[in-house]
C-alpha cells in the first residue's frame, strides 16, 4: 500500500531549505521519491497529510528503523499513514554498517564510550525533532521505534519529557537504567511518567523473546505509566493492522490535553519493578 499523502521535499540545513511537490513512496514502498529532510548529522524523509494545512497544527511522528535497516526500507512501515492528520519524518542512523545499512549507536562493547555516543544519538535526533518543528507548524511529538529504533525511542523520551509525548516501542529492548555507561537512570524514569506508551510485538517474533516484551510492560506500568500492550500476528515487522491500531492511539493521545507528571513513590519502594529487563548492546540486533 501507497501513502497517500501530498509530501514536500525538505532539506534542512543551516545554508538552504529547498522545497518541491512530491510524493513520500513510489512504486516501490521502499523507495521515497526526493522527499529528505537532513540536519548536519541526520538525514530522512518527510510527509505530510492529504489537504495539508500550513496554518494548523498537526502532531510530528518519528520513525526509527532497525539495525542494519534505512529510512528508505523503514519507510513501509508508514505505508497507511497518509490516511491520518499527521506530519511523518521517518529518520536515518547515523552509522552506516559494514554489510549494509545503519545503526543509531555506535557498536562496541566498551561500556566507557557508551554514555557519550548515546547520548550523541539522542542529542542529533532531538536537533532533528527540533529543525521540523522550527519549520512547520507542529503539536505533540511522537517517537516510534522499531527493534533497535526502540531503545533510541525510550531513550529520547525518558531524557526529554517536555518534548515527546508518546514512545511507540514495536519489537525492542528498553535502554539499561543505572548502569555502568548508562545514560538513562531512575531520575529520568520518575519524571517522565506522564509520557504515554504503546508497547507492542509479533506473536511469531523469533529476535525479541515474549519475556522482553512482558517485562517491559511490568516495568513501566509499575513505574506508573500509561501502557498500551498489543501481540499481534507476525514476526519481527510492522503489520498493516498494527498500523491502524497505532494511528488509532496516536490518534487518541493526540487529543488529550497535556497533564501533570503524576507522583511516585521512591524507586527503592517499588521493589523488583525498579530496574527495566535486560539489554543487551552488541552483537546482539537490537544493538
Amino acid at each position: 500500500m501507497r501513502v497517500r499523502a501530498g509530501a514536500i521535499l525538505v532539506a534542512l540545513s543551516s545554508s538552504c531549505i529547498v522545497l518541491q511537490s512530491c510524493s513520500l513512496f513510489g512504486p516501490n514502498e521502499t523507495e521515497p521519491v526526493g522527499v529528505e529532510i537532513r540536519t548536519q548529522s541526520l538525514k530522512g524523509y518527510l510527509a505530510f497529510p492529504v489537504n495539508y494545512d500550513s496554518t494548523a497544527t498537526y502532531p510530528l511522528v518519528v520513525g526509527l528503523h532497525g539495525n542494519g535497516g534505512s529510512a528508505a526500507e523503514f519507510a513501509g512501515a508508514f505505508s497507511t499513514f497518509g490516511e491520518e492528520s499527521l506530519v511523518v519524518a521517518v529518520a536515518q542512523g547515523e552509522y552506516a554498517k559494514s554489510g549494509g545499512g545503519y545503526s543509531w549507536f555506535y557498536l562496541t562493547e566498551d561500556r566507557s564510550l557508551w554514555e557519550a555516543y548515546d547520548t550523541r544519538s539522542v542529542n542529533t535526533l532531538v536537533e532533528l525533532i527540533g529543525a521540523i518543528r522550527a519549520r512547520y507548524r507542529t503539536g505533540k511529538v511522537f517517537v516510534l521505534g522499531f527493534s533497535q529504533g526502540v531503545s533510541l525511542a525510550y531513550m529520547t523520551g525518558l531524557r526529554n519529557p517536555s518534548l515527546v509525548s508518546g514512545v511507540l516501542a514495536i519489537s525492542g529492548y528498553v535502554p539499561e537504567v543505572d548502569q555502568v555507561g548508562s545514560i538513562v537512570h531512575a531520575q529520568d524514569v520518575a519524571a517522565a511518567s506522564g509520557v504515554k506508551l504503546f508497547i507492542a510485538r509479533g506473536i511469531s517474533d523469533a529476535v525479541v523473546p515474549r519475556g522482553v516484551f512482558t517485562a517491559q510492560r511490568d516495568f513501566f506500568t509499575a513505574n506508573g505509566y500509561d501502557v498500551t500492550t498489543r501481540e499481534y500476528p507476525g514476526g519481527h515487522y510492522i503489520t498493516d493492522d498494527l498500523q491502524l491500531e497505532m494511528r488509532v492511539w496516536i490518534r487518541q493521545i493526540a487529543r488529550q490535553p497535556a497533564g501533570p507528571v503524576r507522583n511516585l513513590p521512591p524507586a527503592s519502594s517499588r521493589g523488583a519493578a525498579s530496574s527495566p529487563p535486560p539489554h543487551p548492546r552488541a552483537p546482539a540486533p537490537p544493538r
